[in-house]
């Protein structure tokens, strides 16, 4: 086969412009021996790299693309792929070395850089800089499967608003699980899409927590404050996680459209952070347990299925055979359309389907929404077909910031199946029924 390298160059370009990961992460394998710009394919690289969580070979193909290219670091594209760099290095816990990368890069370009990327830059080197001499987060795992009790919280929406909803009230499940601190077992909620792990302000004074930031902000349904500070150890069943930077802020369940929650008993939330560090986990929705496995799954014959942006886990789904993306949300009960797939299919969602009143509430409070309602959506996710039914379309950015992705997958998503293996390691996400 002959294939001009032009034309491999062009289609992967296409590819980052559409940020479309999945298809650049297919693509790139079979093309990569024939792409002749090398700024192109360490670029490539670099994404595949922090899309699909390999971050050591992240940190390491970003170096090597500034030192070939060095102009780069001043421009927008350089600016945002060495925050990327520094995220990495945060996450690894090395604070020490992600302090001193911003700062060097402040003293360099502070000057020439747009307002609202420096002042994120600044904020984080403040952050870092006290962090620097914190000890890492660390991950005790027995070699052995751990099992964790995976429970529900059931909570009733009754909104105390002029516009009634249909139905009227709204009836919500959230995935909960027992935590063990400072060793006394509590309950939090099990969110995939909570960016870090939460300490509710009502549980943090019972607690020793090591204060470090005070009113930050926290972006969820509107905005709120909150602080950060390091927790000592927290335990799921024989998993313990050490030296945890975490965000304490108000609980999303003291909010007076709930009815009948005893909000207290909820003392936080297990966010993606602690989940990441997992590797491998199985839910068992219906046996209600999650099992966390000494020896991880391999990878489906169907491949990478999902990839980190944003801090959040994307899934690669269909619809029929049209590209579906999805952010698992185990933080919500129902799945919707997000605002971002309404105006691609405006025309035909307005109309074709009805508009009704849909309560969300999370961090930062609650909003009355106008949806559509969609009343059987057809996705395919790996070798898997299923229906969602009545699934909301936003027709507003559902959150106090904009979304890229077509949708998002809560627990009831989950109820569908008999076993959910998330896999951080090796991307993948499967279903069994």
């Amino acid at each position: 086969m002959h294939i001009k390298a032009q034309d491999n160059d062009s289609i992967i370009g296409e590819l980052i412009n559409k940020r479309n990961w999945f298809a650049l992460d297919k693509e790139y394998q079979f093309r990569k021996n024939n792409i002749d710009n090398s700024y192109l394919k360490l670029l490539t690289e670099a994404i595949l790299n922090i899309r699909f969580n390999k971050s050591d070979n992240a940190i390491s193909t970003i170096d090597r693309f500034f030192k070939k290219y060095p102009n780069e670091l001043s421009s927008i594209t350089g600016a945002s792929l060495y925050k990327e760099k520094v995220d990495l290095l945060v996450d690894k816990g090395d604070y020490d070395s992600a302090a001193n990368e911003l700062k060097s890069y402040l003293d360099k370009f502070s000057k020439s850089m747009p307002k609202d990327i420096l002042e994120n830059f600044e904020i984080d080197y403040t952050k870092y800089n006290i962090l620097r001499n914190k000890k890492k987060p660390i991950i005790y795992k027995p070699d052995k499967d751990v099992k964790i009790p995976f429970g529900e919280l059931t909570i009733n929406l009754s909104p105390k608003n002029e516009k009634s909803l249909e139905p009227k009230d709204q009836t919500m499940i959230l995935g909960v699980v027992k935590a063990t601190v400072e060793d006394k077992e509590q309950i939090f909620l099990f969110d995939t899409g909570a960016e870090k792990t939460i300490i509710f302000t009502h549980f943090s004074n019972d607690i020793n927590l090591h204060y470090y930031g005070d009113s930050i902000n926290i972006t969820g349904i509107k905005l709120a404050k909150g602080k950060e500070a390091i927790l000592d150890s927290i335990s799921l069943g024989e998993i313990t996680f050490y030296n945890n930077d975490v965000t304490i802020t108000d609980s999303p369940l003291d909010n007076p459209i709930l009815k009948g929650v005893a909000t207290n008993m909820i003392k936080g939330i297990i966010g993606l952070d602690l989940i990441k560090r997992m590797g491998e986990i199985q839910m068992y929705p219906h046996s209600k347990e999650i099992i966390i496995p000494h020896k991880e799954s391999k990878l489906p014959p169907t491949g990478h299925n999902i990839f980190f942006e944003n801090k959040g886990i994307i899934i690669k789904g269909f619809n029929k055979e049209k590209l579906i993306t999805f952010l698992f949300d185990t933080g919500r009960d129902y799945s919707s359309m997000s605002y971002s797939y309404y105006r691609k299919n405006k025309d035909e969602i307005d109309n074709k389907y009805k508009k009704i009143d849909w309560m969300s509430f999370g961090i930062g409070g609650n909003s009355l929404l106008s949806v559509y309602r969609i009343p059987s959506f057809i996705t395919s996710i790996g070798n898997v077909t299923f229906v969602i039914k009545n699934i909301n379309v936003n027709t507003k950015s559902e959150f106090a910031y904009n979304t890229t992705y077509d949708g998002a997958l809560g627990m009831k998503f989950i109820y569908k199946f008999k076993k959910v293996t998330l896999n951080t390691n090796k991307m993948f996400i499967q279903l069994e029924d």
